[in-house]
């Protein structure tokens, strides 16, 4: 696993612990947030983002390639 990659586990690790939720509710300006944590996320790497809501604009906005659909119930 290299450096990046476990970089990455130990956020999400502080993120999800026992099953709750750690820190801010993770949406909106939150999710920037945890991308910008990652080293070199929004600087190096080529992100690609999917949203389905309102709070998941300013992840969309932070991304390279941003995707939207908003999330509809099977009638």
């Amino acid at each position: 696993m290299s450096l990046k990659e476990r970089e990455r586990l130990r956020v999400l690790e502080g993120v999800v612990e026992k099953r709750r939720l750690q820190g801010e509710n993770c949406r909106a300006a939150e999710k920037v947030r945890l991308l910008q944590a990652l080293p070199g996320a929004l600087e190096d790497d080529e992100v690609y983002a999917y949203g389905d809501s309102d709070g998941d604009t300013e992840m969309l906005a932070a991304a390279d390639h941003p995707a939207f659909k908003p999330f509809r119930a099977s009638p």
